[in-house]
């Protein structure tokens, strides 16, 4: 899955839009080609090791049912790690939590507690 040389920054998109949010120091955009919305993240080049183990747990996570953007396309370049991962849309649930009954809150937590749960059936890497 990874490609040297290739950048996925010089591709042309149909919408490039910078994401302000995370708790990552990654630069992320959401980009949009041939109809198809995407997660672009780029990272420095001394992350690649993580990158790859990040991949390596989210097909993990994906074959345990867990909604998540699963990576595309990982390339490196001009000391750089892009990956480009498929988008989920939605909202930050803290931003609308408080429009929704009680019960309702109550479930999706519920929800995020399974999801959580699945998670941690996932052995941790050793460093």
């Amino acid at each position: 899955m990874l490609k040297r040389g290739e950048s996925l920054m010089e591709k042309s998109y149909d919408l490039w839009a910078k994401i302000n949010k995370g708790w990552s120091n990654d630069e992320k955009y959401h980009v949009k080609t041939n109809g198809k919305d995407y997660l672009l993240r780029i990272s420095p080049i001394e992350l690649l090791p993580a990158v790859k183990r990040l991949a390596d747990i989210t097909s993990k996570l994906e074959n345990l049912g867990v909604p998540i953007s699963k990576p595309v396309k990982i390339t490196e370049k001009d000391k750089s790690v892009q990956v480009l991962y498929s988008w989920i849309q939605g909202v930050d649930m803290i931003d609308v939590i408080s429009a929704y009954s009680k019960k309702d809150q109550y479930k999706y937590g519920i929800d995020a507690g399974v999801y959580l749960k699945s998670i941690h059936m996932i052995e941790a890497p050793d460093s």
